[in-house]
């Protein structure tokens, strides 16, 4: 009897975790999406960017738009029913000189800056975040900068991020789990976050999310009847968090858990969607 409940409730375990998972987005799935964006009048697409729209490079930089996604951009931006917002971790210097005349809204550093397609200026979200606290953690981020052959570091606005794609696969692993204890016995009783993503470390203030930062746009009224939110990365579960039920919720990459409803591969199939819907 007790096998048998066991084997019960490990099926119903079984059973919740698959429901966790995104749906891979193909066949009717994708004509369902493609038909509810062709039949709507108000849209919101809020997409990432790296390992979203672009594969991702081995240093930051190399990750620029090729012609190809400025192609596939441009008339989505511009189709009248359509607010488009870029919601990256980039800092906003980048995604002006890439992205800013493609006329989308753009949106920096994870929802610390935002900048409408009508305006020049960047907007902080929130005017009390503080960058003091780098000048005390970029020593420990330029040592293991030092310790590790092919790492680098990268500085934004009000975050720092270690970036190890270039370096020894295990040694930046391990590596990475020794920055992340150096800088939890840092950040202890503050206000800042540890965010750990593709190759990446970073540290930023926990008031920024994708989530928060995506509210303006998600209260707008007259409210928007197509919601297409996409991302790759932990940052982007926060978005997926907000989003209604009505709306499609795209993960990228291998399928996990996560609070999106469905997945594609790779940038490759992002793109392929796109298109599909301009």
């Amino acid at each position: 009897r007790w096998a048998d409940d066991f084997l019960s409730q490990l099926a119903k375990v079984q059973e919740v975790r698959r429901l966790h998972l995104p749906r891979r987005l193909h066949g009717e799935l994708k004509q369902e999406l493609v038909q509810a964006y062709e039949d709507s009048e108000r849209r919101l697409l809020l997409l990432d960017y790296d390992g979203t729209l672009v594969p991702f490079a081995p240093t930051p930089n190399k990750a620029k738009p090729d012609e190809e996604l400025i192609a596939v951009l441009t008339p989505l931006a511009r189709d009248q029913k359509n607010t488009m917002v870029i919601i990256s971790g980039r800092d906003a210097e980048t995604l002006d000189a890439w992205l800013g005349e493609v006329g989308m809204d753009l949106v920096a550093e994870h929802g610390l800056m935002i900048r409408h397609s009508d305006q020049k200026q960047w907007e902080q979200v929130d005017d009390d975040i503080s960058d003091e606290w780098k000048e005390q953690l970029k020593p420990v981020f330029e040592m293991f900068v030092d310790r590790t052959p092919g790492a680098l570091l990268e500085e934004k606005g009000a975050a720092l991020v270690w970036h190890y794609r270039r370096a020894d696969p295990g040694l930046g692993s391990q590596r990475a789990v020794e920055l992340i204890d150096t800088i939890e016995g840092y950040i202890a009783n503050t206000s800042l976050h540890i965010l750990q993503g593709h190759k990446v470390v970073e540290v930023k203030p926990s008031t920024v999310s994708k989530g928060r930062a995506a509210q303006p746009w998600l209260s707008a009224k007259p409210a928007f009847d197509f919601i297409l939110a996409v991302g790759d990365d932990v940052t982007d579960e926060a978005l997926f968090e907000v989003i209604p039920e009505s709306g499609w919720t795209v993960k990228i990459g291998v399928p996990e858990r996560s609070k999106a409803r469905f997945f594609l591969s790779d940038p490759s199939e992002v793109r392929s969607l796109l298109k599909e819907l301009s």
